[in-house]
């Protein structure tokens, strides 16, 4: 009997561990993207959001705020430009009958309030979303705006208004911007304008500046993945800072493009006229449906690219 009953818990235990194989799994085996909100491997596309002709896209574009932005184009005729007000799904295509000029900055305060430098041309207001434009300051200079606030960096001086560029408080600086300010970012009242030579710092929404003295030449880009975590180009080398700029450290020895976009803890880049991701800087990863030679741009989480009267956004 003892053995009968040692038979059955023996037949039981087999019975149990062939059900336990066939159970399905509850543990989530998908290899981890971190371009996905939902952090799951999927085929990732680049739509075609916007095309149109004679339009020469700029480099120069200004992202509002989390889903509305704006891009300068040039035509044969006039400089228009392209806005957003969701991520970049669609487009609005605005003429400024400006006169085609070399855009040289573009900062909005919001969808309506903006404003453009131009070489030799000076800065230009818009408080229509872009219809209709005046002139408020004459210099070929930088620009940089939150909602309360714009700041215009010009050589030696920088010059900061409350009121929609009527009036306008000046700081002289002992710093010289060489060939002006490629592009801004912020962390709230804390602003950061890059230009090829150096970076400006403001702690006061750009109301004063002060020069990090950051040892760099031939700066094309820098992308800030969080309020430590920056990523700069320079001579085609990728540097990495985790302490806002204080202290940074190269990459590796491929060759890198200015063009670069954020989102969230990801970094795209162009590496060697391919486009890469990678969250620790160490691991790269290839896009393989990346359209070729597109100028990366990012609109809050938002990865969007453009070429050749083109606007493609990254679909997940």
């Amino acid at each position: 009997m003892k053995n009968f009953i040692a038979i059955l818990s023996l037949i039981s235990i087999v019975i149990s561990c062939k059900k336990e194989e066939t159970k399905p799994s509850t543990t989530n085996n998908t290899e981890t993207n971190p371009l996905d909100t939902n952090h799951t491997t999927k085929r990732m596309i680049w739509d075609t959001v916007f095309s149109g002709s004679s339009l020469d896209f700029r480099e120069e574009y200004f992202a509002i705020n989390q889903n509305t932005g704006v891009l300068a184009v040039n035509t044969p005729t006039t400089v228009k430009l392209l806005k957003t007000i969701d991520g970049g799904k669609n487009w609005d295509l605005i003429d400024t009958k400006i006169t085609t000029l070399e855009v040289r900055s573009i900062a909005f305060q919001n969808k309506d309030l903006g404003y453009i430098s131009f070489f030799g041309k000076g800065v230009y207001k818009t408080e229509d979303g872009g219809v209709s434009w005046s002139k408020i300051y004459d210099c070929t200079c930088g620009l940089t705006a939150d909602s309360e606030s714009l700041t215009i960096l010009n050589q030696n001086e920088i010059l900061y208004s409350t009121d929609k560029g009527a009036t306008f408080t000046k700081q002289t600086t002992d710093f010289w911007l060489f060939q002006n300010p490629i592009s801004s970012f912020r962390f709230g009242n804390e602003v950061y304008s890059y230009f090829a030579e150096g970076l400006l710092k403001s702690t006061d929404s750009g109301k004063t500046w002060e020069n990090t003295n950051v040892n760099f030449s031939s700066i094309t880009s820098i992308t800030p993945i969080s309020k430590l975590k920056w990523y700069l180009i320079s001579k085609s080398n990728l540097f990495v800072t985790e302490d806002a700029g204080k202290n940074w450290e190269q990459v590796d020895n491929e060759n890198y493009y200015y063009l670069s976009a954020a989102k969230k803890d990801t970094l795209f880049v162009n590496r060697n006229n391919n486009l890469y991701w990678t969250i620790d800087g160490k691991t790269f990863n290839k896009d393989e449906d990346y359209v070729n030679n597109i100028n990366l741009f990012s609109i809050g989480d938002n990865i969007l690219g453009f070429n050749n009267n083109v606007i493609y956004r990254r679909k997940y």
